[in-house]
């Protein structure tokens, strides 16, 4: 079999590469282990940027998805780690003269989209429930083996399987890997109150309760990351006391929370590699870069890698020439080191119970909520 371009991962982000590497005329085989079976019980939601909704608008699958996502038109981050006194800071849209940050989308809800489109895409052929094994590569050509013994000749190969990825295995390409004894939990709850399209990062030791509006008003994503026994714990808990703990833990900032979906876990880390290159060989999304989910850099990271990928390679005749992918390594890798080592950051300020620490992070609070200046420094970054 012979293509222009191999994409290892189906997933958010390999969906996405192979919609917009078609969508610059190449021809894209999309490798997908587990099937759109194994895709159909992800709980989970992102909240997608700016830059990242005008990439999607490029290839004109937004509109579609844009009908069940949630405008975000603030975000506000409280620090509850002195309950006699709570900072809080709010960034408002209109400061950068936007109507949204972004929108935050059901991750099942973004997926049957792309697939939806994908399947519309006469360059993209998705080869279901096989798995990479190895890949090879020429001077002018990568050729990927796959289990079922199928063998694919393309000018490029793009690792897209996930922090565990088995391309970059194979390519024996070199993580830098940071543990927290953290893990997060995810799930949906309704609430007394509108959350009137704010998005809350709530501290107080742990990690941070991070609440995501979804479309319905009273409805909202949770994402709550704290020591591991913590987590472990909360969520064996009945539902009476379960909902009773959020709505402590949230600081009653939208009433009392019941939880209305299952429970997703996962173990907190972050991740990045050496490099991202090899002979006509490159990796994207979270086989180059995990990060805590704090601020909404993981997907929108990933897209920002394909859209430096595409920018770079359009209209190439040889979309995996080393000069092409060193130009892309260049363009992306200070930038994902730059966000790695900020949320990095952040994330251990917000597991501290030190008063000194707590101290730090309530007078930066502080700081922001009264510079408008930096207010928009933080939003355009951010952004990305």
């Amino acid at each position: 079999m012979k293509t222009d371009v191999t994409i290892v991962g189906a997933g958010l982000a390999g969906l996405i590469a192979s919609i917009q590497l078609s969508h610059i005329g190449y021809n894209v085989v999309c490798i997908d282990y587990e099937g759109e079976k194994g895709k159909k019980n992800d709980l989970r939601s992102t909240a997608l940027l700016l830059p990242s909704i005008n990439l999607l608008k490029a290839f004109g699958v937004w509109e579609q998805i844009k009908i069940n996502a949630c405008p975000m038109q603030s975000m506000r981050i409280r620090d509850l780690s002195d309950e006699k006194n709570i900072t809080e800071v709010k960034f408002h849209a209109q400061e950068i003269a936007e109507e949204e940050f972004g929108y935050n989308v059901q991750n099942q809800t973004l997926y049957n989209n792309l697939v939806t489109f994908l399947k519309q895409s006469k360059n993209i052929t998705v080869i279901h429930n096989d798995k990479f094994m190895n890949v090879r590569t020429r001077t002018n050509a990568t050729f990927t083996e796959l289990k079922s013994g199928l063998r694919i000749q393309s000018k490029l190969l793009i690792g897209a399987d996930g922090r565990n990825s088995s391309v970059r295995e194979k390519l024996e390409i070199n993580t830098k890997t940071k543990t927290y004894n953290q893990h997060a939990l995810a799930f949906k709850v309704k609430h007394e109150k509108s959350h009137e399209n704010i998005s809350t990062e709530i501290y107080k030791s742990g990690g941070p309760f991070t609440i995501v509006p979804l479309a319905e008003p009273k409805q909202s994503a949770i994402i709550w990351m704290d020591n591991t026994s913590k987590i472990h714990n909360i969520a064996k808990l009945d539902s009476t006391q379960f909902n009773s703990a959020i709505t402590i833990r949230s600081g009653n900032c939208l009433g009392a929370l019941s939880r209305i979906s299952e429970l997703t876990s996962w173990p907190v880390i972050s991740q990045i590699t050496k490099n991202t290159v090899k002979e006509r060989c490159v990796l994207i999304a979270e086989a180059a870069h995990v990060l805590p989910p704090i601020g909404a850099q993981g997907l929108n990271m990933s897209i920002q890698d394909i859209r430096a990928l595409a920018n770079i390679i359009e209209g190439e005749e040889d979309p995996g020439s080393m000069e092409l992918l060193r130009k892309y390594e260049k363009t992306r890798i200070r930038d994902s080191k730059l966000r790695t080592k900020l949320i990095h950051g952040l994330n251990l300020s917000s597991i501290s119970n030190k008063f000194h620490a707590q101290k730090a992070r309530s007078m930066a609070i502080q700081l922001i909520a009264s510079s408008p200046k930096l207010r928009s420094f933080l939003i355009e970054k951010g952004l990305g």
